[in-house]
């Protein structure tokens, strides 16, 4: 992800990935809330 982007690895010391949105999110998968979101802007909520 560091390289994805285009972040200098030298400028972090522990990297976490503990989290289920973030694995989502580097393999395309479509977040639910981000979804949610996008929707209601298309329905002009």
């Amino acid at each position: 992800a560091i390289g994805m982007y285009g972040l200098d690895e030298a400028d972090f010391s522990h990297v976490s990935i503990a989290g289920g949105a973030y694995i989502r999110a580097l393999t395309g998968e479509p977040l639910p809330a981000i979804e949610l979101l996008r929707r209601a802007d298309a329905d002009g909520a």
